[in-house]
């Protein structure tokens, strides 16, 4: 018996094979697959069980053990300070690519080829643009980001690497938000030349990263990683945007800053949404004055949140139009850019690193 059969042969719940896929990085369906099996190997192999993939009641109580700290929390939650109009728009916001649009031969071949939609969703998202969810349907805002990508892929400029440079245009198509065979061939060039699109001018630019587009990160993750600190406690980042930190932090050491780490991932704190509500009621009077103050949910819970602890910076709206002008944000406003991090203009501090959820989930790149 392979070691996917016998694991088919466990008829473990859904909601248990979804809490395996999201520790060991496998794609939350709920379906057993040989890549499935290959992580599992590796996660239980790390902790000195068997590599086989088959989870056997060691490696299921090993699975559990971590998801009993998965809500531990960081001991940070309380430098949330959020702005008022970030959060309400935060929970107001509706992904809309379901809105109804004129017909048109590329909507109804996209109708057929739903996967292709949605990895074409990724794929725009992590060149730049804004297609909302990444749902499979061609709605009103896949439509938009496939045009704004038609019109990027018309004009030279890229960011490659940590840089922007010119590039030799290669697009023969035109700005119709059709999914032709043109624009398909110059959104595979892009995952094999590693282009990312923003235009001059917009380097200070908020892209949100919000957990409803993401979902949050456990605790037992694989994909959570150790980034420089600036406490005694260490602090944790998604993978890949642990690894373009560091690129950031060396860079910055080139110019004479120390950039470390004040707060990166965080649990989610409350118990449920009655939970935070009534804390809300508690400590300020009203959900509506408490939700002003504290969110519901932060993007820390994502992995892709960092707010930073040193070079003038810290998490705390006291000195807030002080930090505007410190060392740390003033090179951060000019660089940060580069290595894929995005302002939340309100909070100084405070830097998310945008992904497609595909490279979120697996943590594995968009670029080829």
């Amino acid at each position: 018996m392979t070691a996917l059969e016998y694991n088919r042969d466990l008829e473990l719940d859904h909601d248990t094979i979804v809490s395996i896929q999201e520790t060991v990085s496998g794609w939350p369906d709920g379906e057993w697959s040989p890549a499935l099996v290959a992580k599992i190997g590796a996660w239980s192999g790390s902790r000195g069980l068997a590599e086989d993939g088959r989870v056997t009641t060691d490696v299921l109580e090993a699975f559990r053990t971590s998801w009993e700290q998965d809500l531990e929390l960081e001991g940070d939650e309380a430098l949330d300070d959020p702005d008022p109009e970030s959060v309400d728009k935060e929970e107001a916001d509706e992904d809309d690519t379901l809105e109804s649009v004129a017909p048109s031969r590329a909507e109804a071949l996209m109708a057929r080829q739903r996967d292709a939609v949605e990895a074409a969703q990724h794929d725009l998202f992590a060149f730049g643009f804004e297609p909302g969810g990444a749902d499979g349907f061609y709605g009103s805002n896949t439509a938009a980001a496939l045009r704004a990508f038609q019109a990027a892929a018309a004009g030279p400029s890229r960011v490659v690497g940590y840089q922007r440079r010119d590039v030799d245009v290669t697009f023969a198509g035109a700005v119709t938000g059709d999914w032709d065979a043109a624009t398909v061939d110059e959104m595979d060039r892009w995952k094999r030349e590693g282009y990312r699109y923003l235009a001059a001018g917009s380097e200070y630019m908020q892209r949100r990263v919000r957990v409803d587009n993401y979902g949050r990160m456990r605790r037992s993750s694989v994909l959570l990683e150790d980034v420089p600190s600036a406490t005694q406690r260490p602090r944790r980042m998604h993978k890949l945007a642990a690894t373009a930190l560091r690129a950031m932090i060396d860079a910055a050491k080139e110019d004479g800053l120390d950039l470390k780490v004040q707060s990166g991932w965080r649990a989610h704190r409350w118990k449920s949404k009655s939970h935070y509500k009534s804390e809300m009621k508690r400590r300020y009077g009203s959900v509506s004055r408490g939700r002003r103050l504290v969110a519901y949910q932060s993007p820390h819970e994502t992995g892709l949140a960092v707010d930073f602890g040193s070079e003038g910076l810290f998490p705390t709206s006291r000195t807030r139009k002080q930090q505007f002008s410190s060392p740390g944000f003033v090179w951060l406003k000019a660089n940060a850019w580069r290595f894929g991090f995005h302002p939340y203009q309100y909070e100084p501090w405070h830097w998310e690193f945008p992904i497609s959820r595909r490279a979120w989930v697996l943590g594995e790149s968009d670029w080829a």
